[in-house]
C-alpha cells in the first residue's frame, strides 16, 4: 500500500500576524507582545 504525505506549500502558521493584527487592525507592538506572552498568538 502506498503512503501519501501531505505537504503544505503555503506560509507558516502565524507568519502574517504582525501584518494583519498590527498594520491592518491597529494593535501596538506592546499588545502583540502581550498576546504572544499569553499564548494567544
Amino acid at each position: 500500500m502506498m503512503k501519501f504525505v501531505k505537504e503544505w506549500a503555503g506560509p507558516d502558521l502565524g507568519s502574517h500576524n504582525q501584518e494583519i493584527l498590527g498594520a491592518r487592525l491597529g494593535l501596538t507592538d506592546k499588545e502583540l507582545d502581550d498576546l504572544r506572552f499569553s499564548g494567544v498568538i
